[in-house]
């Protein structure tokens, strides 16, 4: 249980990632650039089915898109 607690308080932080001043692997920036696509579209997806009356109003999104990854 203490291993899921960590992996999500780590999921819900903020992920600082400086491409321009850092070395990364290969892939890596195209991999968080992806990422961070697919979950405005979740983002999205969320907010339309709260206006629609489909999913209720008091969801919070960032963890919610964070749950469905």
């Amino acid at each position: 249980m203490f291993f899921y607690a960590i992996s999500f308080k780590i999921a819900l932080d903020e992920i600082n990632i400086d491409f321009e001043n850092t070395d990364y692997p290969p892939g890596e920036k195209e991999t968080f650039r992806v990422g961070e696509e697919i979950n405005e579209k979740i983002k999205q997806l969320l907010k339309t089915s709260i206006l629609s009356g489909e999913l209720r109003e008091d969801i919070e999104i960032m963890p919610t898109i964070f749950s469905l990854w």
